[in-house]
C-alpha cells in the first residue's frame, strides 16, 4: 500500500511543475528557471540523502561517465519541458510530453535492433491520431507545442540510452544525474540573466524541492515496493490527469475538448507500449 501511496504522491509533485512555472511567469527566462529547478532540487536531495543513502557521495569512476551523459540529456529534456509551459497551456505540455514512449519504439528499433510488435504498431497509429487531433503545428500554441514534443524526444533518447546501459539506479544515482544536469544548465543564468526572481523565489524553490527532489524520492521509493511497469502505468495515467485538474483549478486553464479526447487516446497508446515493452523509469517531470 505504501508503494501505491508513494507513486500517487510523486505524480502529484510532478503535476505541479506547470502550476509553479506559470506562477513564476515571465519574470525569469525559461532556461534560467530550468537551472533553478535542478539547482534547488539537487540541494534538497543532497541534504536528505545523508539520511536516505549515506554513501551516495562515493561514486566509482566507471559510473561517472554514465552520470554525465544522463545529466546532459536530462538537462536538454528539462530545458524543453519547462520552457514549453511558457508558450502553451499545461494540458498541451503534459500530454505531448507523454509521446516519449512512442518515440522509444523507433529509437529502439534503430539503435537497439529491436523488432516492433503488432501492439506497438497499433499504439503508434493511435498516437499519430492523437497528434492529428491536437494539431500542434496549426494552433496558436505551435512554438510551445513543439518544445513539448522536443522534450519528449530527448526523454525517449534518455530512456533508450539507459536501456542500452542496462543499469539499475538508486536515489543516489538520481542525485548525480541532477547534479550534472545543473552543471550543464548553469550557463543559462549567465547568458539570459538571473531574472527578477526574488518576488517569485518561493515558487522557484517549490519547483525544485517539491516537483523535483521530493518527486524523485517518492517515485524511487515506489519502485522499491512495486515493479517498474506498474509504477510507470500509474504515473503515466495520473500525472496528466492531476496536471490538467490543477491547471483548471489554480490558474483557470481549461483544456479544449479536442485536447481532452486526444489526451485519452495518447495515454491509451502509451499504456499499450508500457504493457508490452519494458522501459526503465526515470521521470523528468
Amino acid at each position: 500500500m505504501r508503494g501505491y501511496t508513494s507513486v500517487v504522491l510523486g505524480s502529484i509533485c510532478f503535476a505541479f511543475i506547470g502550476i509553479f512555472t506559470n506562477l513564476v511567469g515571465t519574470s525569469v527566462h525559461p532556461l534560467t528557471l530550468s537551472f533553478y529547478r535542478v539547482f534547488f532540487g539537487v540541494i534538497f536531495l543532497g541534504i536528505i540523502m545523508f539520511r536516505l543513502e549515506p554513501k551516495f557521495l562515493k561514486v566509482k569512476m566507471k559510473d561517472l561517465k554514465h552520470y554525465i551523459v544522463v545529466g546532459f540529456i536530462m538537462a536538454i529534456a528539462i530545458g524543453f519541458f519547462v520552457s514549453a509551459f511558457f508558450f502553451t497551456p499545461i494540458a498541451n505540455v503534459v500530454l505531448l510530453d507523454y509521446l516519449y514512449p512512442v518515440f522509444i519504439i523507433p529509437l529502439s528499433v534503430f539503435f537497439l535492433k529491436e523488432k516492433i510488435t503488432r501492439n506497438e504498431t497499433f499504439a503508434l497509429l493511435l498516437a499519430l491520431l492523437a497528434v492529428f487531433i491536437i494539431n500542434p503545428l496549426s494552433s496558436g500554441y505551435m512554438f510551445g507545442n513543439m518544445l513539448a514534443v522536443l522534450g519528449a524526444v530527448f526523454m525517449a533518447i534518455l530512456m533508450v540510452y539507459m536501456r542500452f546501459e542496462d543499469r539499475t539506479h538508486s536515489i543516489g544515482s538520481v542525485f548525480w544525474f541532477l547534479l550534472f544536469a545543473t552543471v550543464f544548465l548553469s550557463p543559462a543564468p549567465i547568458i539570459f540573466g538571473l531574472g527578477n526572481f526574488l518576488p517569485k523565489i518561493h515558487w522557484i524553490i517549490l519547483l525544485g524541492v517539491v516537483s523535483t527532489g521530493l518527486a524523485y524520492i517518492f517515485i524511487n521509493y515506489a519502485l522499491e515496493k512495486l515493479n517498474a511497469e506498474r509504477v510507470a502505468v500509474i504515473d503515466l495515467t495520473l500525472v496528466p490527469l492531476f496536471a490538467i485538474i490543477m491547471g483548471t483549478l489554480f490558474i483557470k486553464q481549461i483544456p479544449s475538448l479536442n485536447v481532452i479526447v486526444a489526451g485519452v487516446i495518447l495515454i491509451g497508446s502509451s499504456l499499450i507500449i508500457k504493457k508490452h515493452k519494458h522501459h526503465r523509469i526515470l521521470k523528468k517531470g
